[in-house]
């Protein structure tokens, strides 16, 4: 591997415990910002084809959806943990920041965010 450049595996919702939960995708890109991933490749309602996941059920757990425009990766899961990640080449040195938007649809019966 090159010096400096390293193989980020970007790992969303590590542990989707129950209610929904929604990833932003990302916005545009502003000065020296790397998108990872804005959805626009993936069919609404499906799995991404470029992710993957720990455990073929985590294929249910996630789906792009879109509202107002803005596609992003939706969960969904009860009482189930399932990874999903996107293996992406990352220079650390020239992008040492991964930054990512979420919100919670449901927060899960006595959570403390």
């Amino acid at each position: 591997m090159k010096s400096g450049v390293a193989r980020a595996v970007v790992v969303l919702l590590g542990a989707v415990l129950a209610g929904g939960v929604s990833t932003v995708g990302a916005q545009a890109p502003a000065g020296d910002c790397r998108v990872i991933d804005d959805f626009s490749k993936a069919a609404v309602g499906e799995f991404p084809s470029d992710w993957k996941v720990r455990k073929d059920a985590g294929k249910e757990v996630y789906v792009v959806k879109e509202e107002d425009g803005k596609r992003f990766l939706h969960a969904y899961a009860k009482n189930l943990g399932i990874q999903a990640a996107k293996e992406y080449e990352w220079d650390l040195k020239a992008y040492p920041v991964l930054a990512w938007s979420w919100r919670p649809v449901e927060f899960p019966r006595g959570a403390d965010e």
